[in-house]
């Protein structure tokens, strides 16, 4: 008898929820077996759209995200380092960028910021957390099924 993964039915339900909610990120619906759970804390005031980035390809949008929220995406792994990135959908952007609605500038949407980026594995969770100033992040790996 195969013994099952006590974490594979937490991802199907977050996956569920994520997809009910309209978290996924595109259209395609996310294996839960090879999924990133991503967690976004905004801590800026302003509504962001947030990316997935993957390297040497286009950056996945996973959805969009209120000023001084959390949110939980699922995302299928697309290579061994992830980063995220945002745009401003709304809300005053800091001192001296473009106005709402432009894109952040390159210190929040490079894909080789190193405050950004972490080595993740399919089933990984990592929470993000997007600073008051709505320019720079941190992350926090979490442990498995745990919040």
């Amino acid at each position: 008898m195969r013994k099952r993964n006590p974490y594979s039915a937490v991802l199907l339900g977050v996956a569920l929820l994520a997809g009910c909610a309209g978290g996924g990120g595109g259209s395609e619906p996310v294996d839960p077996s090879q999924a990133i759970e991503v967690n976004i804390w905004n801590r800026s005031d302003r509504t962001i759209a947030v990316f997935a980035r993957w390297q040497n390809a286009p950056r996945v949008r996973l959805g969009q995200l209120s000023g001084n929220s959390r949110r939980v995406f699922l995302t299928a792994a697309q290579g061994p380092r992830m980063a995220i990135s945002w745009d401003i959908v709304s809300g005053s952007p800091p001192p001296g960028t473009a106005p709402a609605g432009a894109a952040f500038p390159q210190v929040a949407d490079s894909p080789g910021n190193p405050q950004c980026a972490v080595d993740v594995t399919a089933g990984d969770r990592v929470e993000w957390t997007i600073a008051n100033d709505g320019r720079t992040c941190s992350f926090i790996r979490l442990d498995p099924g745990f919040e």
